[in-house]
């Protein structure tokens, strides 16, 4: 974390990082959102050894993270055919319409490309289990 008065100068925070890579997920990726009460929320990609979801975490200041149900709030697919049978999350952002939470995340499927590599942006609708 930092923060900046102008935008331009930034002072770093002597508690970064706020979520560390064992709680963030590693290298994927993760949707930041703040609500009109002012709570934060967040979707991140995580991955283990036999797949890989998106996972909810909120905040009440953006600084102390609480985590959602446990388990994923979005797995990836068990369709061969679906752009995100192989990954999803190592990308991920989001858009709040209205009451419902758009999600976009990268799925990854080596089954539909015949160079062994698709990658496509999925959407996902998702009510936040709000605190």
């Amino acid at each position: 974390m930092a923060t900046s008065s102008d935008g331009i100068a930034w002072l770093k925070s002597a508690s970064s990082p706020i979520l560390d890579a064992s709680r963030w997920g590693h290298f994927w990726g993760g949707a930041f959102l703040r609500d009109a009460r002012g709570t934060w929320h967040l979707w991140r990609g995580v991955q283990s050894a036999s797949n890989s979801a998106l996972q909810y975490m909120w905040s009440a200041d953006g600084i102390a993270w609480t985590n959602g149900p446990s388990g994923a709030v979005l797995s990836q697919s068990t369709d061969p055919t679906k752009p995100d049978f192989g990954l999803v999350g190592d990308s991920v952002s989001g858009y709040l319409d209205g009451t419902t939470y758009r999600i976009m995340y990268t799925g990854f499927n080596s089954n539909l490309d015949a160079l062994g590599r698709f990658e496509g942006i999925c959407m996902a609708s998702i009510a936040a289990p709000c605190p």
